[in-house]
This record gives structure tokens, sequence and C-alpha cells, in this order.
């Protein structure tokens, strides 16, 4: 994780593969600012992968195959790395 989005910028935390962060903007098609633990600072995008949860909703009126096309326009949008 950067300073900011360059990658000549310091390093400011390795994060471990497979580690949970939060995405809280995706600042141009390479680079997106991430929360990892206290910090806030700048990675790749190739080096992350959404995951998309099903969220569980009490007594929603939703299929699953409808669900299931939500989270496939929603990996669509984001532009999922695998």
């Amino acid at each position: 994780m950067r300073q900011l989005p360059d990658i000549n910028s310091p390093l400011i935390a390795k994060i471990p593969q497979g580690t949970t962060v939060d995405i809280l903007n995706e600042v141009n098609e390479d680079w997106a600012l991430i929360k990892y633990e206290n910090l806030q600072g700048y990675v790749m995008r190739k080096f992350l992968s959404i995951k998309v949860e099903t969220p569980i909703i009490p007594n929603a009126n939703i299929t699953k195959e409808e669900l299931v096309a939500i989270q496939e326009k929603l990996r669509d949008a984001l532009a999922l790395v695998d």
C-alpha cells in the first residue's frame, strides 16, 4: 500500500495476499484508495479482487436468479480482477 497512487510513492504497508480490505474509491483504471486496519492508502487495482457476498435480507421479495443477475452486474461495473 502506497501513500499516493504512484508506483514511486513510498510504501506505507505490506498487505498479505488474501487479506480483506475496504475499497474507499476507485481513483482511476490503475489505482484504488483502500482502508487496511487503521491505515488508508493506494494499491494497484490489478492486485485486488472483489468479493460480492450474498446479503441476508429478511423477507426480501427477490429470487435467487434475480440476486445472481444483480451480482453479475456489480461485478461488471467494478471490473473484477480474478
